[in-house]
């Protein structure tokens, strides 16, 4: 009788420590690609700001650029952007979208 309480116990120690294992894992592999998308839409966010800050008269091709991997960690950032801006730079983002990522057309709907 001892030996089956002794194995269930130590089957409930097992699951526990694996479930604890398991969550750190996870924690520790979103920490480090939060990081790595943070990274990656540095550049784009940057090139953003400074073509928003230009009205869109400069850094178009700047937007053009971006590769897709970064344009993708950089999509919620532009989209917010998108929902601030009115009249010259709203327009001026759009049209500098439409040649830029297929992340950023999809996003916005231009086709």
């Amino acid at each position: 009788m001892f030996e089956v309480f002794r194995v269930a116990m130590l089957a409930l120690l097992a699951v526990v420590a694996g479930t604890a294992i398991g969550i750190v894992v996870v924690r520790v592999w979103r920490r480090v690609r939060h990081g790595r998308r943070a990274a990656l839409a540095a550049g784009p966010r940057r090139a953003l700001l400074a073509f928003v800050a230009e009205n869109g008269e400069e850094g178009a091709e700047d937007l053009i650029a971006i590769p897709d991997d970064a344009w993708h960690a950089a999509l919620p950032a532009a989209l917010g952007l998108l929902g601030k801006l009115r009249g010259d730079a709203h327009a001026a983002l759009m049209s500098a979208s439409r040649g830029g990522s297929p992340w950023w057309r999809t996003a916005t709907g231009c086709s």
